[in-house]
C-alpha cells in the first residue's frame, strides 16, 4: 500500500501527489518548478511569490535598484544588500531563461507545423526512407503536443509515398 501524507484538514494524499504539489508549489529549499511549457505565465507569477515569501530583501533590490558603495569598507548592511541584489540577479536569469524556453518553444512548434504541412517524398528517396522521415516528424510533433486527426495523418503519407504509373 502506498504512503500517504496527511494536510492540515486529514485528507491524505499519496506521496506522488504531494511531490507534484511541491514541484508546482516549490519549497523554502526549492523554487516551484516548469512542469509544462504553456503554463509558463502562471509558473512566473508562482516564481514570483515564492521569492518574494523567501527572500524578500532580494526581492526589495529590484523595486530599490540597489547600488554597491565604491569603497571597500562596506558595512555588514551594505554586504548584506550586495549578495540579495546577486540572488535576484540569478533568478531573474533563471525566469528569462525559462520566458527564451517558451518562445524557442513556440518557433519550434511553428516550424514543425509547417513541415508537416510541406512534407512530401523526395525522387531519391525509398519508401522506407519516407516513412521513416515521416515518423520522426510525427514524434517530434508529439513532443511538443501537436496533435492532428488520424485521416489528416494517413492522408499526408499517402500523399507523400510515390505512386507508380
Amino acid at each position: 500500500m502506498e504512503e500517504e501524507f496527511y494536510n492540515a484538514f486529514a485528507t491524505p494524499i499519496t506521496i506522488a501527489q504531494h511531490t507534484m504539489l511541491e514541484n508546482e508549489m516549490g519549497t523554502m529549499q526549492k523554487p516551484p518548478k516548469l512542469m509544462n511549457i504553456e503554463e509558463y505565465k502562471g509558473w512566473e507569477e508562482r516564481f514570483e511569490n515564492w521569492v518574494q515569501a523567501n527572500y524578500f530583501d532580494a526581492w526589495e533590490c529590484v523595486e530599490t535598484k540597489y547600488v554597491r558603495p565604491m569603497n571597500d569598507d562596506e558595512g555588514v548592511d551594505e554586504k548584506k544588500k550586495y549578495k540579495n541584489e546577486k540572488m535576484m540577479i540569478s533568478f531573474k536569469e533563471i525566469s528569462w531563461f525559462y520566458c527564451n524556453t517558451v518562445e524557442i518553444v513556440k518557433n519550434k512548434k511553428s516550424l514543425l507545423k509547417k513541415e508537416f504541412d510541406l512534407f512530401r517524398g523526395l525522387r531519391t528517396e525509398s519508401t522506407k526512407q519516407i516513412i521513416e522521415r515521416y515518423c520522426n516528424l510525427l514524434m517530434n510533433m508529439k513532443r511538443l503536443s501537436i496533435t492532428k486527426d488520424n485521416e489528416e495523418l494517413i492522408e499526408k503519407l499517402a500523399d507523400a509515398l510515390p505512386h507508380e504509373t
